[in-house]
């Protein structure tokens, strides 16, 4: 499974060290072939069949807040649900910087959508996938963009993270083994 740690930093704000995070859900919650990419709050790891996605997420949550005083979102996504994010996505990612993934917490609802079609996007682009993730072009980069986590989380009501392309293939990759 993948966890996607909304809001997290190696310091600063919200320190997460990733290096303990992978001792403690190794050591603590059992889970094996844990590993991090970045030090922005990406972790994969094997659980056990049992546990659902929405039950690992609580107790990686619980586990972020109770070991590491980490207070955060966690999403989580399946390697099938990841290599479906990739296979659909609707713009070219021969520039892996412009092309973005929102993942969020739950699915996001059509009053929500309709909420965020009022905002200010200039030349941004964005595709919802019909349930839980949006998809985003920034042409002129993100950090010059209208449509960051905040508007998209208050325009949708939905907690959620974004990631990169070149982010999302390496964690697609660290999934695969």
């Amino acid at each position: 499974m993948l966890f996607l740690l909304r809001a997290v930093n190696g310091s600063g704000s919200n320190p997460c060290n990733m290096k303990r995070l992978v001792q403690l859900a190794s050591d603590d919650l059992g889970w094996i072939n844990v590993k991090t990419y970045l030090q922005s709050g990406n972790l994969v790891a094997d659980v056990s069949a049992s546990l659902s996605s929405d039950d690992a997420s609580e107790a990686l949550r619980q586990l972020l807040a109770k070991c590491m005083k980490v207070h955060c979102a966690v999403m989580v996504r399946t390697l099938s649900e990841l290599n479906t994010l990739i296979e659909n996505c609707p713009y070219d990612p021969s520039d892996p910087t412009k092309v973005h993934a929102f993942f969020l917490a739950s699915s996001a609802t059509q009053e929500g959508m309709d909420r965020l079609e009022l905002k200010p996007k200039k030349d941004d682009r964005y595709t919802w996938d019909g349930s839980n993730n949006l998809y985003l072009q920034y042409p002129n980069g993100a950090g010059r963009s209208a449509l960051n986590g905040t508007i998209l989380e208050k325009s949708l009501g939905v907690q959620g993270t974004g990631r990169n392309w070149r982010s999302v293939l390496a964690v697609r990759d660290l999934l695969m083994g």
